[in-house]
């Protein structure tokens, strides 16, 4: 598990007008959700553009740090909002995390593996990028990995395919396709029709 440190700060107010002077100075509006509530907070902008670097593709647990607080709090990044155009940041949600407590993330699905299929010409296609696991804090995977190599041109590889460690409980429904292997070409509906002759 990935943990990295996030300096946040406590906001008094909220709306469009007070977002946008806000971003004005460098921050960024931010919300926290948890079991204690929700709290309005703000982040720096150029803080956490290094965080996204350092996280893309992974989930990690955020150490919060907030000037005149010493006990530590923990969140993980559950949505951003940015600009459609400038891709600016607008908004960002973070999900309060409890040391010690059972807590549920979305996390990425990374195919390793050389796939038989595409070496005979298929081509590999994932359908799904992400799962919802279950686990506690310090079990927290920064990503969890789908092997591709045993697929043939045809094949489906599944949720329930993926294995990860006894304390990480996979709660995304088991039968949805993560990844497939079609014919150059041809359409995922195709090679299912093929598979299932």
């Amino acid at each position: 598990m990935k943990q990295l440190k996030l300096n946040i700060q406590t906001r008094d107010t909220s709306g469009t007008a007070a977002s946008k002077r806000l971003r004005s100075t460098g921050r960024v509006p931010a919300v926290i959700y948890g079991e204690s509530g929700s709290r309005l907070l703000t982040v720096g902008e150029v803080e956490l553009r290094d965080l996204l670097k350092k996280t893309q593709g992974s989930t990690a647990l955020l150490e919060l740090g907030e000037d005149g607080v010493e006990e530590a709090h923990y969140a993980i990044l559950k949505d951003i909002q940015r600009d459609t155009i400038s891709g600016n940041f607008l908004h960002v949600d973070l999900q309060e995390i409890v040391r010690g407590k059972p807590m549920t993330a979305d996390v990425a699905v990374h195919l390793i593996g050389d796939c038989a299929g595409v070496k005979l010409g298929g081509v590999l296609e994932q359908q799904v990028h992400e799962v919802t696991v279950r686990c506690r804090p310090r079990y927290l995977p920064e990503f969890v990995e789908a092997d591709v190599s045993a697929l043939a041109v045809g094949e489906r590889l599944h949720v329930s395919d993926i294995k990860t460690s006894e304390e990480v409980e996979i709660l995304s429904d088991a039968s949805l396709v993560i990844a497939s292997v079609v014919g150059a070409g041809a359409p995922v509906e195709e090679a299912e029709e093929e598979a299932d002759a």
